[in-house]
């Protein structure tokens, strides 16, 4: 709700209308009232010593990200940069913590991930095909940079920012551990689309689920002997096949192990509903309507009865095993006790004393 510069300026009487203007984060409309051109918000999360495995603690940090769809008019600008939601902090609940010497945040969007990563990790590098986003990234680890133990001079020396699509910019490097809340969401492709027509924050550019089948097959190739890559995904269930079978198939002849769990299966009709809701394309009659059309053709073309969303753990095995590495599919579609990192590390070790004392 715009505000008079008066009771912005007692409110924060350090920064002032003035300083958040220079910095982009407030703007005045015809009438003088200043208004917000970014959304703002506090985050924080608490640890006990140890708790995550890392001996970090917590951190209280402010965010900034483009303001959400409920909060301006229009459709959302294609190269919108997504805010702390429901997904991020799914991936933040899921992620195994523990120390890493090199991490990979791939599409870091607003930072949330490499906030998390920096607390057990020695470097991070952050990636995102948008150069809004990395800036957004940049502008939140500079205003958190003592909470976060950063050296605002010498920023490179925890975290690396870098530009480009998957995995392009950290080609011939791996890492630790890999985190990523990639821009899975499906989209139909039309012909002679270009990528500004494409919500860079949730839309990968590739055809039906190919992105998240695109990753399963090439995070490992960064992972470092025994590194972990976790991510959120969808993956198109057609008709008359198990939920299962399609992620399967990315993993044949990889070597590579791994644990899918899905959390949500949804008919195309939903899924589409959803998505169209999110960008507010629902606010163009015209446009909804020929959108809403075009994912059920899309949908229609591939037989797909269904879509899946979950939640993806990959490792590179220490050293090469002959055959097919262990992989694992459940599906858990009620509310589960948060976070379940710890959960799952537990369940991966045990799994390891099996393998590493078979009878």
């Amino acid at each position: 709700v715009p505000q008079t510069e008066d009771d912005v300026d007692a409110a924060l009487p350090r920064i002032r209308t003035s300083g958040l203007v220079e910095l982009g984060l407030v703007e005045k409309n015809d009438g003088g009232a200043v208004a917000a051109k970014v959304d703002l918000r506090p985050y924080g999360w608490e640890c006990d010593s140890g708790a995550d495995n890392s001996g970090s603690g917590g951190a209280e940090l402010w965010v900034s990200s483009d303001l959400a769809a409920h909060q301006q008019p229009g459709v959302l600008r294609h190269d919108h940069v997504l805010g702390i939601g429901q997904a991020s902090t799914t991936l933040v609940q899921t992620t195994i913590r523990r120390h890493s010497k090199r991490a990979l945040d791939l599409g870091t969007g607003c930072g949330i991930q490499t906030f998390h990563l920096l607390h057990h990790s020695e470097h991070v590098t952050a990636t995102d095909i948008s150069e809004r986003a990395l800036a957004f990234t940049r502008f939140n680890l500079m205003l958190n940079a003592e909470a976060l133990h950063l050296d605002p001079a010498d920023l490179e020396s925890r975290v690396s920012l870098r530009l480009g699509s998957l995995l392009e910019p950290v080609a011939g490097e791996t890492f630790d551990l890999v985190v990523s809340n990639p821009p899975f969401v499906i989209t139909p492709r039309s012909a002679g689309e270009h990528s500004s027509d494409q919500f860079t924050y949730r839309d990968g550019g590739l055809p039906g689920d190919d992105i998240v089948a695109n990753l399963v097959r090439t995070l490992p190739d960064v992972l470092a002997p025994g590194g972990t890559a976790q991510m959120l995904g969808n993956w198109e269930i057609p008709a008359g096949s198990r939920w299962s079978e399609r992620p399967a198939s990315w993993l044949a002849g990889s070597g590579t192990e791994a644990w899918f769990i899905q959390r949500e299966q949804v008919s195309p009709e939903l899924y589409a509903e959803t998505w169209l809701q999110d960008a507010s394309e629902g606010r163009d009659r015209k446009l909804y309507r020929d959108a809403y059309a075009a994912y059920l053709q899309d949908f229609a073309s591939r037989n797909v009865d269904a879509i899946g969303f979950g939640m993806i753990w990959l490792r590179r095995p220490e050293s090469p095993r002959p055959g097919d590495a262990p992989a694992r599919f459940e599906e858990i579609t009620y509310p589960i006790e948060q976070p379940i990192g710890p959960h799952l590390a537990a369940a991966v070790e045990r799994a390891d004393w099996l393998d590493a004392h078979e009878l």
